[in-house]
């Protein structure tokens, strides 16, 4: 809390990182960092960790306004992984609206991992980064989480609608995807025609054959990709 007060009154730091993971921090400190990011004015580039420590959807939901309404962020890193069941579906739909509304974020990674979040967030964020139009790259860990196919085509969708984003990862691991999802994503790398970067793990997902065999072909057919990483393993 005094770390978040001090950064609020300076006026000079252009970049944070604060990493509180496996601590005791819980929403009153999740609260202030939040207050001091939403307020700042100089903050351009900002990484909190609060992974499996005691925050919860109240910090979530209020991180997710600090970014939705800082005008100075070029590239923000939040991690809310948790053991427990403290975030969950509320975190993830404020994440989404505030990626979605930003208008100046270049780089945003979002990291949900061990939470209730289901579909409703997951094709929320896809959503999200199917409208914004000034993100370049993206980073979005969802694995051991509840969501699957609907989520799976949505983030597919985004991908292949998306017209600025130049590198993109997404963590599906220990998710309920089949080859639906992962045809769809195939796809969406066949068209995709700005993507630089992609990594997509879909380890320990009910993803076969077919999924496989998309993929083999999108990348055959796909002339902008420069680095491609796709986890089948178990």
């Amino acid at each position: 809390v005094a770390m978040a007060e001090a950064m609020t009154q300076n006026a000079t730091v252009q970049s944070w990182s604060i990493d509180l993971q496996y601590t005791q921090a819980g929403d009153e400190a999740g609260l202030a960092i939040a207050d001091a990011i939403r307020h700042s004015r100089t903050l351009q580039r900002c990484s909190i960790d609060l992974g499996f420590a005691q925050a919860g959807d109240e910090t979530g939901t209020a991180m997710a306004q600090a970014i939705r309404w800082n005008t100075t962020l070029l590239s923000y890193s939040i991690a809310l992984s948790s053991s427990s069941t403290q975030v969950g579906s509320k975190t993830g739909l404020a994440m989404a609206e505030a990626i979605m509304r930003n208008t100046t974020l270049c780089f945003c990674s979002i990291d949900l991992r061990h939470t209730r979040v289901d579909d409703e967030t997951g094709v929320s964020m896809a959503e999200a980064i199917k409208q914004n139009a000034v993100l370049q790259s993206c980073s979005i860990d969802l694995r051991c989480t509840a969501v699957g196919d609907e989520t799976g085509v949505a983030i597919a969708e985004a991908v292949k609608q998306n017209t600025t984003l130049q590198s993109c990862s997404v963590n599906l691991q220990y998710t309920l995807l089949s080859d639906v999802a992962g045809m769809a994503m195939a796809e969406a790398i066949r068209r995709n025609s700005t993507l630089r970067c992609c990594r997509i793990d879909l380890n320990s997902t009910p993803v076969g054959d077919e999924t496989g065999l998309a993929m083999a072909g999108a990348l055959k057919q796909n002339r902008t990709l420069r680095s491609c990483s796709i986890d089948f393993g178990f």
